[in-house]
Parts: C-alpha cells; structure tokens; sequence
C-alpha cells in the first residue's frame, strides 16, 4: 500500500473495500427507507442503518425537502454505507462507531448538513456540490474525515475533540472551477493526535472568495485570566466554550445527542474541586 506525503494517506487509500464489502455475507437493517432493488430511499424523514450480522452493506439516496434525519451504526459489525442525497434543507447526520465503518456519501443542493462522529475506525467523505453548509464534530475516538466538494458556494467547518488516545482527522479538499466561493476551516482542542489540513485550489479568476483555516482554541493566558476574574474556574470556562461551539455547529442535531455527549468525560461541565 502507498503510503505518501502524510502518515495518514494509507487510511484514504482504503476505500476499495467499499467494493470488497459488496461481495461479502451480512445483513444491514435500514429502518424508515423503502427497498428498491439494492436502492434504500429515503423521503424527508429519519432513516437508521445499521449492521445485523456479518458486514453489512448499504446504499441510500433520500431527497431533501426540509429535514432528513440519518443514523448509522456500526456497533454490532462492520458497516460500509454510500449514498446520495439531493434537495433543499437540513441533514443531520449521526455515526456510531464500533467497528470497522466506511461511510462516503454525494450531497448536492442547497443543503446544510451537520455530522457528528463518535467511536472508532469511523471514515467519512462527503463529495458534493451546489450551495453547502457542512458542519461537524468528531468526538474522542479515532475517525478520518475526508471531503471533495467542487463548484458551487461552499463552507465547510469542523471541530475535532480529542483525548489523550484519540486519532482524529479533517482534510478537506474544495476545487473551484466554476467561480463560487469557499471557506474550509478546522478547529480542534489540544489532546491526543489530530491532523488538520483544510485545503482550496482556485482554477479561475471569477472565484468571489476562497480561505481556509486551522483554529487552535486553546485558552490564552489572558483569557484565561478574564474569564477566572468572572468566577469560573479553567474547566467550567472550557467547557463554555465547546458548549456554545457544538450548538453552533451541531444546531438540532446537538440536543439528540446530548445524551451521547453527556458520556465524554472531557465535556462534562461539572466544577473542578477547589
């Protein structure tokens, strides 16, 4: 296997088993989608997907007029999940990760999507185009999150929460073509091993605008002081901070997982002991 310009390209290079879980024996339960041949479809509303037995497989296409609610789970074998999704809203999109899960998704539209991952061997990638939002976190654990978007009005920003174990990765790539418009930005918190390379090539002149981002939000010493001056301690403080950071980027989607949340020691906002 080739291994290139980072020691994470080994882990885009793994997609062929996309196909290779094709030919093998499981069952995948995709609850709230109607079968058409080996197509689930999807109209806006919740669907589950998640491994019964074996290595489960999956293809979903769902339109989008409002709202579409996606869960996909992998706590009970692998699962390899591709799908479309097309139209004019929101998506929540939330993945559990227990075992070996590839998930690759196109998005085209006017859509805001907003992705929250938690678990292990959790590997995303959004290719898309239109006018989109995506936003995400990655909770502790270890996932790749790899999007290509091309063409379009385009901003992409997500947050990487680690812990002392965690491998958590954002790469981004947005290609304009076309002209549009794009912001790709990663922001992390220190902790564990995170790699963040948001990415943009510009290919003509009529591009309105085009940036890309890495955000440490670590507290400085002085806003440390300012907020501890207002009586809170370090952790309350940093809690805070990542609250109102994931209800911004995770909007409804962040009060269906509080209860996931609420499992992540470093989020927990209680008081450090005096």
């Amino acid at each position: 296997m080739r291994v290139a310009d980072s020691p994470t390209i080994k882990y885009y290079t793994r997609w062929e088993l996309f196909e290779e879980a094709k030919k093998k024996k499981g069952k995948v339960e995709v609850l709230g989608a109607e079968k058409q041949g080996e197509v689930f479809s999807v109209e806006g509303k919740r669907v589950e997907i998640r491994t019964v037995e074996g290595t489960g497989h999956a293809h979903v296409e769902g339109n989008v007029k409002e709202r579409l609610f996606i869960v996909e789970d992998s706590t009970r074998g692998p699962l390899f999940v591709t799908g479309r999704i097309q139209g004019k809203g929101e998506v929540f999109h939330l993945i559990r990760g227990g075992n070996i899960h590839y998930s690759h998704w196109e998005v085209k539209g006017n859509l805001v999507v907003r992705t929250l991952l938690v678990g292990r061997e959790i590997y995303l990638r959004y290719d898309g185009e239109g006018r989109l939002r995506l936003y995400g976190v990655s909770l502790p654990g270890r996932s790749d999150v790899n999007h290509h978007l091309t063409a379009g009005d385009i901003e992409n920003v997500h947050l990487l929460v680690p812990d002392d174990s965690s491998f958590l990765v954002h790469r981004p790539l947005v290609k304009l073509g076309k002209g549009g418009s794009a912001h790709v930005e990663t922001r992390f918190l220190p902790g564990g091993l995170v790699v963040a390379v948001p990415s943009v090539e510009v290919y003509t002149s009529e591009v309105e605008t085009a940036s890309h981002s890495v955000k440490d939000l670590s507290f400085t010493g002085d806003q440390l002081f300012y907020l501890r001056s207002r009586g809170l301690t370090p952790h309350e403080a940093r809690s805070l901070l990542i609250e109102e950071t994931m209800k911004f980027l995770l909007g409804g989607l962040y009060e269906e997982a509080r209860t996931i949340l609420q499992t992540v020691p470093s989020l927990r906002p209680t008081r450090n002991p005096p």
